[in-house]
C-alpha cells in the first residue's frame, strides 16, 4: 500500500509509545475519529481515551491534563494546530511528557517544530486521507497484525467520505470481506456503519461517540458490532428524523441556480446539520449545500460539494472572517458564524466572482 507517513515520524511514533507513565488520547466524535481510536485501541489498550467536539480547547481543558500528569498524550483527528499556543503551553507544563497528533485536517503550523510529533501527510502533499486509513498503516507497519480489522478502518474512511483517495484500503477490505463493501461505499454493509456511528453521536453526544468506541472495541467482527440492540435502536430513531428533514427540504430549500448554490435551515431538536448535508451532498453532486441550523452560540452551518469543483473550505474560511471560525477541506467544510445574512452574501457574492 502507498505509504503516507515518512520514516522519519514512524521511528518517533516508536519512541513515543514506549514512554512509561499515565496515557491519553482524545479523538474526533464522528465516525473516523472513533474507529481511529477504536483501531489504535486493540493494540494500544492502556490508553484513557475521551471524545472531542473539534480543536477548540476550553477553558480548563489544558489545565485538567496537566493535573493528571501524564506520559503520553495523543490527539487523533483532531487538528489542534489550531490551538498552537495553547498546545506550546501544554508541551511546556509537561517537558518529559510525550505528545503526538495523528491528523488529516489543512495544517496551520508544524507541530514538530515545537517538540510535539505532528503526523499530517498535507505536510507532505495535497492529499485527503482520513485518519483511519493512517491508524492503519502505522499500526501495520508497528508490526501489529491489524488486516482482521481492516473493516473498522473502511467504516471510518467512508464515514469520511475517502473513497477515491484510500482505494488500495478499501480494495484490501473488498478481497477480505467481500460482502461488506460494494462499488458504491455508501451503499454497502460498511456505509451503513458509518451511519450507525453517526446516529450514535447525533442522538447522544460524546456519550454516543464514547458507546459506539467502546462497542467496536469489543467487537470481534463487522457483525458483532453491526447488530448490537442498542446502536440499532438509535439508529433507527436518528433515521426516521432525518427523512422528515428530507421531506421539508424538498418544500423549503432556497436554490440560487446560477451560481449552483442550495441553502436550507434545519429546525429539528436532533443535531443532524452534518448528516444531513453529506446526505444531500450525494443527491446534489454539482451543487454546493449550505446547511444551517440557530443555537445559543449563533449559528452552526454545514457545508458540502461532492464533485469538489468549488473548495468550500477555502470559501467557507474567508466568509467567517470577523464573525466566527470556521473551514474544512475540498469537499467538506463547517462553521459557527454570528451572522447568518452577512455569512450568506459574502458566500454568494465569492462565488458570482467566480463565474
Amino acid at each position: 500500500m502507498k505509504r503516507f507517513v515518512p520514516e522519519a515520524e514512524l521511528r518517533k511514533l516508536r519512541h513515543l509509545l514506549k514512554k512509561d507513565g499515565k496515557k491519553l488520547l482524545f479523538y474526533h466524535y464522528d465516525a473516523d475519529g472513533i474507529c481511529s481510536a477504536a483501531l489504535f485501541l486493540k493494540f494500544f489498550p492502556g490508553f484513557e481515551a475521551e471524545p472531542r467536539e473539534g480543536p477548540g480547547m476550553e477553558d480548563g481543558f489544558i489545565e485538567n491534563i496537566i493535573s493528571e500528569k501524564p506520559g503520553v498524550v495523543i490527539f487523533v483527528d483532531i487538528p489542534v494546530d489550531q490551538e498552537y499556543k495553547k498546545m506550546l503551553a501544554l508541551k511546556k507544563a509537561l517537558p518529559d511528557a510525550k505528545i503526538g497528533v495523528i491528523d488529516h485536517h489543512i495544517v496551520e503550523r508544524n507541530l514538530n517544530k515545537a517538540g510535539i510529533l505532528h503526523i499530517n501527510p498535507k505536510m507532505i502533499d495535497d492529499v485527503y486521507i482520513p485518519a483511519s486509513d493512517l491508524i492503519y498503516e502505522l499500526l501495520e507497519r508497528l508490526g501489529k497484525k491489524v488486516e482482521p480489522f481492516i473493516w473498522i478502518a473502511g467504516i471510518g474512511i467512508i464515514g469520511d467520505y475517502g473513497f477515491r483517495e484510500c482505494a488500495q484500503l478499501l480494495n484490501r477490505c473488498r478481497v477480505l470481506y467481500p460482502e461488506l463493501i460494494i462499488k458504491n461505499p455508501l451503499d454497502s454493509k460498511l456505509g451503513r456503519a458509518a451511519e450507525i456511528i453517526s446516529s450514535a453521536v447525533t442522538l447522544k453526544g460524546l456519550n454516543g461517540a464514547r458507546a459506539a468506541l467502546d462497542k467496536l472495541k469489543e467487537a470481534g467482527s463487522y457483525y458483532d458490532f453491526a447488530n448490537d440492540t442498542e446502536l440499532l435502536k438509535w439508529h433507527k430513531k436518528v433515521r426516521s428524523e432525518i427523512d422528515g428533514i428530507l421531506d421539508d427540504f424538498q418544500k423549503n430549500k432556497k436554490e440560487f441556480p446560477k451560481i449552483g448554490l442550495i441553502l436550507y435551515e434545519i429546525k429539528s431538536d436532533m443535531n443532524v446539520t452534518s448528516v444531513i448535508s453529506s446526505i444531500l451532498a450525494r443527491l446534489y453532486p454539482e451543487d454546493i449545500i449550505i446547511i444551517r441550523k440557530h443555537s445559543k452560540n449563533g449559528w452552526k452551518l454545514s457545508v458540502r460539494m461532492q464533485s469538489g469543483e468549488v473548495n468550500v473550505g477555502n470559501v467557507t474560511k474567508k466568509c467567517v472572517k470577523g464573525i466566527g471560525s470556521g473551514g474544512g477541506h475540498i469537499k467538506v467544510a463547517g462553521a459557527l458564524v454570528s451572522d447568518w445574512e452577512l455569512f450568506r452574501k459574502r458566500f454568494v457574492r465569492l462565488l458570482e466572482k467566480a463565474q
